[in-house]
């Protein structure tokens, strides 16, 4: 156990199932439960917890099937453009969310402006190629411009995020973005294209990681940075399928960013895209709710160790 932090309790609720049940500050000489603010302070730093799960269990809110996990965050903190669980003293919100100030709400609707452009484009596309799986290899002028727009999107996204943290740079590689695959989780997002259902779901990260080539792992991403320098002789790399896959990895990113406001605000899009896989967080990757006292009454982003 760490010396000083922020632990969650947790009890068993069914098999294999978890639930939240108080969080607990410990100093390092005293412990107090953050819900009620109760306060341990004697003994060593084993006997202060052990006070606190039994303060648990006397007011039955724990069982015999109990478990503290640390946090790698304070209550009311959060990564910059990062989306997360958000966990308090009783309940655990599995949808991931970023905490917004009003004033970057505006920001979240740009992105979905940009979106739908590329949403209509797709959709002008396969009014004459028809939608099936054994048109993805289909190439042309149109389904160039869409690969092209929809890579250059996610370059915006991706260097925004790294510089929101801190990670400043006069020219970014993919080196660089593919430090974003660990922090948001992108392989694990699936996304499918609900107005299409003959295309199956797409992984548009699945094979992306550090420690291969961070470029040729995404073929689309290839595709785009070849087409765009040498288009007569890899045009037929500008397939419907890299584009839309393109397209998907644009969702993924936003959806990785902002979380809940971009799930829900725009019906729309909303409608277009299906999430059908997404991050598994930790207990201990989540945010905490910030509780109602003078110390925590506002979100509080911090940059992310890249």
């Amino acid at each position: 156990m760490r010396s000083a932090g922020y632990y969650i309790f947790e009890k068993q609720i069914k098999p294999e199932t978890w639930s939240p049940a108080g969080i607990l500050f410990f100093d390092g000489s005293s412990a107090t439960i953050v819900s009620s603010w109760k306060n341990f302070s004697s003994g060593t730093e084993a006997q202060v917890i052990a006070a606190a799960m039994r303060y648990f269990s006397s007011m039955d809110i724990l069982d015999d099937q109990i478990r503290l996990t640390w946090s790698s965050f304070t209550p009311g903190q959060y990564y910059h453009k990062v989306a997360r669980p958000v966990v308090s003293s009783h309940w655990q919100n599995t949808n991931h969310m970023l905490p917004l100030r009003h004033d970057a709400q505006p920001e979240v609707l740009t992105h979905q402006t940009h979106l739908r452009t590329l949403i209509g484009l797709l959709d002008r596309i396969l009014l004459v190629v028809y939608p099936s799986r054994d048109t993805l290899s289909t190439y042309g002028y149109e389904i160039r411009n869409l690969l092209i727009l929809a890579c250059t999107e996610c370059e915006t996204q991706w260097r925004a995020v790294l510089q929101a943290n801190g990670y400043v740079k006069e020219h970014y590689s993919t080196n660089d973005y593919v430090r974003l695959e660990r922090v948001l989780r992108l392989r694990e997002y699936e996304v499918a294209l609900t107005r299409y259902p003959s295309f199956e779901p797409i992984r548009p990260f699945g094979s992306w990681h550090a420690a291969g080539n961070p470029t040729q792992d995404l073929g689309w991403y290839n595709a785009y940075n070849a087409t765009k320098h040498n288009r007569n002789e890899n045009i037929p790399k500008a397939s419907l399928g890299n584009a839309m896959t393109a397209l998907c990895a644009c969702w993924a990113v936003l959806v990785a960013q902002y979380g809940g406001p971009v799930l829900g605000d725009a019906q729309d899009i909303r409608e277009y895209f299906d999430l059908k896989a997404k991050p598994k967080w930790d207990l201990s990757e989540s945010y905490i709710f910030h509780v109602c006292d003078e110390h925590f009454r506002t979100w509080n982003a911090v940059s992310c160790p890249f």
